[in-house]
């Protein structure tokens, strides 16, 4: 039993975290009446501004508080061992390499405010022949409580991702904000890096996104690269695109196979996505890790459309 003044502690601690629920979430609430009159003002084409325009209707203050308050175990569902193995069949049967996608990932209340939230973050552009999207900054790194709260999800959730693609993780990972507005785009890459076990996306498209509006993550058929038994493939075709969802999660395995691209933005909506990567122990100590030239390989064609070779590459783009 706690004496008195473990208590007084654990009360004085108690309302402390009240305080500063309240705090954030009067925050939040008087940032959204402030972005909707920006949005209303219809300042053109910054991308902030297409980010932060689709705004729902604001929660209830009280609501706010609750939902921050809450314990993240309590935003998001882990799977039984049962749903393990099922999920795990489906992962594995992915196609053209196993992959992934969980909808309703989150508490949807949830979902909006951490969306708020984020579009508050430093995004920065990052522009080459290979993308042009903005990022932010790795999250690991940002205080704000319902990041935090995410990041709490994020490290919960990698137990689920461990027992779903039997991959051998670390407790590692990365996490990058990112949009995508319209002509943004991210063409065909591997996304192999040392270390990198899993690559996951986690959805904040508004509702209503559909196939008109471009964004989709292109999942590309491979073969062996110049006939040679090296190992090494190149991608040849789109075989699956997958179309962003609302509170989506969808995660696959990084390997030489997993050649994907981010479809070009073609409305005026905006493309919000929390993604990074699982890490785990490098098998093969030998394997290079090469960028390729850059190549579009639109679904609607069988041209290979080669752009010029770009000088420099990012580790840390977010699909």
């Amino acid at each position: 039993m706690p004496n008195a003044r473990n208590r007084k502690a654990m009360k004085k601690k108690k309302e402390a975290e009240r305080a500063k629920a309240l705090e954030a979430a009067k925050r939040l609430k008087a940032s959204r009446k402030e972005e909707a009159k920006e949005a209303g003002a219809d300042s053109g084409d910054s991308k902030k501004t297409a980010a932060t325009s689709s705004y729902q209707k604001p929660l209830p203050l009280e609501k706010l508080q609750e939902i921050i308050a809450t314990a993240h175990e309590k935003l998001f569902r882990r799977f039984t061992p049962d749903e393990h193995k099922k999920l795990h069949e489906k992962y594995a049967a992915g196609e053209p390499f196993p992959h992934l996608q969980l909808e309703n990932f989150l508490n949807d209340d949830f979902a909006r405010l951490l969306k708020d939230e984020l579009l508050h973050e430093e995004f920065y552009q990052k522009s080459n022949d290979l993308y042009d999207f903005s990022q932010t900054k790795d999250l690991r790194n940002c205080n704000q409580p319902l990041i935090s709260k995410f990041k709490n999800i994020v490290a919960e959730f990698s137990e689920d991702v461990k027992a779903i693609t039997n991959a051998k993780l670390e407790t590692q990972f990365d996490l990058f904000g990112a949009i995508y507005s319209k002509t943004c785009k991210l063409l065909c890459h591997d996304d192999r890096m040392p270390g990198r076990k899993i690559a996951y996306i986690y959805y904040l498209v508004p509702e209503d996104w559909g196939e008109d509006d471009g964004g989709a993550l292109d999942l590309f058929h491979t073969e062996g690269t110049g006939g040679r038994n090296d190992g090494n493939f190149r991608p040849v075709s789109v075989a699956k695109s997958v179309l962003p969802k609302w509170n989506s999660v969808i995660f696959f395995e990084v390997s030489r196979k997993s050649f994907h691209q981010v479809n070009e933005i073609l409305s005026k909506k905006a493309r919000v996505s929390i993604a990074g990567w699982f890490y785990g122990p490098t098998i093969d100590s030998k394997t290079e890790v090469t960028l390729p030239q850059p190549i579009y390989l639109a679904p609607s064609s069988s041209q290979d459309q080669p752009l010029p070779s770009s000088s420099s590459s990012s580790s840390s783009s977010s699909s």
